[in-house]
C-alpha cells in the first residue's frame, strides 16, 4: 500500500499566521512631555520676562524716591515645521487578500502616521536650527539643542563621562536661574553609564522579587529629583535636563491624512502636520554636551 507524505501533496494550504509581529520603536518621549498650544503663523512667537538679581535694600527714612523704568522683556521665536509622510497602494495590492491586514491601505496610512510621530520625535531631539525656509528649502523648528542655549555645560570638545557631578552641576546652574529640570533625557549607553553608578555596595535588592535592581531611573540630588529617561533618538554626546511646563508643541496644522488624486490604478495619500517647539525658560533648563560616545 502506498502511503501519502504531505511534502507530496501540492494542495495542502500554506500557514500563515494573521497576526503580523510590529516590530518597531515608536516611543517619543520628549513629544509625550509636552503640553499643546496653538501657533497661527509660521513664525510663532511668544514673550518672556525676568526678574533682576536679589541685592541689598535700605532706604533711608522720608528720602526721595527716584523711579527706575521697568525692563523689556524678551521677543522669542520658532518657525514652524511641515512634516510629511506619503503612501501608495496598487489596486491589485487592495484587492489581494493578505495576511493580518484586512484593508491595505489603512494599514499604509496607519504606518505613515507612525512614521510622521517618529520624524517629529527626531526633530525635536536633534535640530539645533531655527530656519525660514525658502522655495525649495523646508523649515526647520528648532529642537532642544537649537533652543537650550545658557546652560550648556561643554568641555572644549574634549569628550568625557557622564557622572554625578556632572549631572548635579547643571541641576545647580538651572536651579541657580529658577529652573528646576524634572526629565533627564538620555541615549541608550549613557542610561547604561548613569545605571552603573549603582556599586555592588549599594544594589537595590528586593528580597520579595527576588531580584537585584540595577538600574538608575531617578537621580537625586542636592537641587531636586530627576527622572532618567532613555530615548532612541539621543546621541551619546548629550544629555538634556528639561522641566516639562516650559514646553509645548505649537501647531499651525494638526496631523491629518489626505488621499490624493486618483491618476492610475493605485489609491495614494499623505500625512502631514505643521508644528514647533515653544520652549520657555530655557535658562531653567540645561543641556551637557561632550560625552565619550564608548
Amino acid at each position: 500500500m502506498a502511503t501519502k507524505y504531505s511534502f507530496d501533496e501540492p494542495t495542502n494550504r500554506e500557514d500563515l499566521s494573521d497576526v503580523i509581529t510590529k516590530l518597531w520603536a515608536d516611543d517619543t518621549p520628549i513629544t509625550s512631555m509636552c503640553g499643546k498650544t496653538k501657533a497661527t503663523g509660521t513664525k510663532h512667537e511668544f514673550p518672556e520676562d525676568e526678574l533682576a538679581a536679589g541685592k541689598a535694600n535700605a532706604q533711608v527714612e522720608g528720602a526721595d524716591i527716584t523711579a527706575v523704568a521697568a525692563t523689556s522683556r524678551t521677543r522669542k521665536s520658532n518657525h514652524t515645521q511641515i512634516i510629511m509622510n506619503s503612501f501608495s497602494v496598487t489596486g491589485t495590492q487592495q484587492a489581494v487578500k493578505s495576511a493580518g491586514v484586512a484593508d491595505e491601505y489603512s494599514y499604509a496610512q496607519f504606518k505613515a502616521q507612525k512614521l510622521c510621530a517618529l520624524d517629529l520625535e527626531y526633530a525635536l531631539t536633534n535640530n539645533a536650527t531655527d530656519a525660514a525656509g525658502t522655495k525649495t528649502t523646508g523649515a526647520t523648528m528648532a529642537g532642544v539643542p537649537g533652543c537650550i542655549t545658557t546652560n550648556v555645560l561643554a568641555n572644549g570638545g574634549t569628550a568625557r563621562k557622564i557622572d554625578g557631578d556632572l549631572i548635579a552641576t547643571a541641576l545647580q546652574e538651572a536651579w541657580a536661574a529658577g529652573g528646576e529640570p524634572k526629565k533627564l533625557i538620555v541615549s541608550g549607553t549613557n542610561k547604561r553609564v548613569i545605571s552603573a553608578m549603582v556599586t555592588s555596595n549599594t544594589k537595590n535588592v528586593d528580597a520579595k522579587k527576588k531580584e537585584i535592581v540595577e538600574s538608575i531611573d531617578v537621580f537625586d540630588s542636592d537641587f531636586g529629583r530627576i527622572e532618567v529617561i532613555a530615548s532612541r533618538f539621543m546621541p551619546d554626546t548629550s544629555v538634556y535636563l528639561l522641566d516639562p511646563q516650559y514646553l509645548k508643541l505649537a501647531t499651525l496644522r494638526p496631523f491629518k491624512a489626505q488621499d490624493l488624486p486618483k491618476t492610475g490604478d493605485s489609491k495614494a495619500g499623505y500625512v502631514l502636520g505643521e508644528l514647533t517647539l515653544e520652549c520657555r525658560g530655557e535658562k531653567g533648563q540645561a543641556i551637557i554636551k561632550d560625552l565619550k560616545t564608548a
